[in-house]
């Protein structure tokens, strides 16, 4: 069967290499085989050529190694770092933003609210919403609106000195987008793999997500210090198009959707009930709970740090 393509000896192995190098030569690919399985991964031209190629053969080899292909949507894992990157753009560059027009902690601590307060109040609601929905026109659909929030920001800040609340009202309505994308992201990527694969991607989306806290802010910094804040926000708005276009390339026939939760009333309360009912569920919950507050101190404490006391140069 094609899953049995994860449990492969080395001579299979070698006879897969051996003709997938053939069809490295059939396609008329000019590079060694390792570059010619990357470039599968990001050249959709290159890959339906390769698909064909395997078509045409009658071994035994090529049949399952093009079962096994078409067990995965084209959504490459340069998307997935994209979405996770542009977020922690924008969420820097936003408090260094507010930071240059105020030089307040209490404006920072009010736009750590209106960022993250929309997370906390309408999570519950936002993950129904993604239980009842096609998940990936859902992340279309948000995807877009942080983009017009990029954009609006980078008006704001064109505008050279803009009223602080005009960006806060800019962070809430992108706090709600954030809502409704993180509970639809997180549950879309066991869609897109086999069963046997859903522990290795999960995985593989919280190294990204991990990484966007580390490439993210430094992006930001970089950005905001050499071309400033406008131009920062534009090129952070630009970069959701490569999310888009991944999130528009994935072949929607092989998914493997979940069944779509059913419309009932309380639904949301009857979730919190059955969590607290799970201590399997209601311990890591109430960890997070008490743990996470206190990582939103740094975001709002280090920039005064750096500009105060460090006295780093603001712009």
């Amino acid at each position: 069967s094609p899953d049995e393509i994860h449990n492969l000896g080395l001579s299979e192995v070698t006879r897969i290499r051996g003709e997938m190098d053939k069809v490295r030569r059939e396609v008329g690919f000019k590079g060694d085989l390792p570059a010619f399985f990357n470039h599968l991964r990001t050249d959709p031209a290159l890959k339906a050529k390769s698909r064909e190629a395997l078509t045409q053969g009658e071994s035994e080899v090529r049949l399952t190694m093009l079962a096994a292909w078409e067990e995965s949507p084209l959504y490459t894992d340069r998307e997935r770092a994209a979405l996770a990157w542009t977020e922690a753009l924008t969420l820097v560059a936003q408090t260094l933003f507010v930071l240059r027009i105020t030089d307040s902690g209490i404006a920072l601590g009010v736009l750590a609210a209106a960022q993250f307060g929309p997370i906390l109040l309408l999570g519950p609601w936002a993950g129904l919403v993604a239980d009842r929905s096609d998940k990936r026109r859902l992340l279309l659909v948000v995807q877009t609106l942080a983009m017009l929030q990029s954009f609006a920001l980078a008006a704001l800040a064109f505008s050279g000195e803009p009223p602080v609340g005009a960006v806060y009202a800019v962070a809430f309505l992108g706090g709600i987008t954030m809502a409704f994308d993180n509970p639809a992201r997180r549950s879309f990527v066991v869609e897109m793999v086999p069963t046997d694969d859903i522990n290795n991607a999960v995985s593989l989306n919280s190294a990204l997500m991990t990484s966007s806290r580390v490439v993210g802010p430094a992006l930001a910094g970089l950005a905001v210090t050499t071309v400033g804040f406008g131009w920062a926000f534009l090129g952070d708005g630009l970069s959701y198009l490569a999310v888009l276009a991944g999130l528009w390339m994935i072949r929607r026939e092989e998914l493997r959707p979940a069944p779509v939760t059913p419309q009932r009333r309380r639904q949301v309360r009857a979730g919190l009930r059955h969590v607290r009912h799970q201590p399997a569920l209601f311990v890591p919950l109430g960890l997070l709970a008490v743990a996470r507050p206190p990582s939103l101190t740094p975001p709002t404490a280090f920039p005064l740090s750096v500009r105060r006391d460090l006295r780093g140069a603001g712009r």
